[in-house]
């Protein structure tokens, strides 16, 4: 590609392209590997969600919404998704061993178990759940309660 007075170098990957200049080609060419490109904003209508039935051994039909691949992290996470907790259902107890999980709830609230230690969380409170502990969580509410969830690598 030249514009007239530089020149670029444009590469495309699946959806994605970028320009580099001329000039940075052999450092670009000299990576170790190349990474997907990575689109820097997606729209609401992309997402698409998945229902899991009774997770990790709660209750009901959880739906999540996943906003990022591991790729998208950075394969630093494994997870950046919109939990909904209908009325009723709940997300079982486990361990996280080589990871650790935030949760922002959004709207609503829920009981959260904290290592064994029941806490109701609200809209606007965060959780925490750092490698080698556990955690659950239930909606025993006749709202549905919205949690945005971050799990990263220990």
């Amino acid at each position: 590609v030249n514009n007239g007075s530089y020149n670029y170098d444009l590469y495309v990957f699946g959806s994605g392209s970028i320009i580099f200049p001329s000039s940075m080609t052999n450092w670009y060419n000299n990576r170790k590997y190349i990474k997907e490109v990575i689109t820097m904003i997606k729209k609401a209508a992309e997402f698409t969600p998945d229902y899991r039935e009774n997770m990790r051994g709660g209750n009901g039909t959880i739906q999540i919404t996943h906003f990022a691949t591991p790729a998208e992290l950075n394969d630093k996470g494994r997870m950046f998704s919109n939990i909904t907790l209908a009325p009723g259902c709940s997300i079982g107890y486990h361990v996280h061993e080589a990871d650790s999980e935030l949760f922002y709830i959004m709207k609503g609230e829920a009981l959260y178990n904290d290592n064994g230690t029941e806490i109701t969380v609200k809209a606007g409170d965060t959780t925490v759940t750092p490698s080698g502990s556990g955690h659950s969580v239930r909606n025993d509410t006749n709202e549905p309660c919205e949690i945005l969830a971050l799990i990263v690598y220990a």
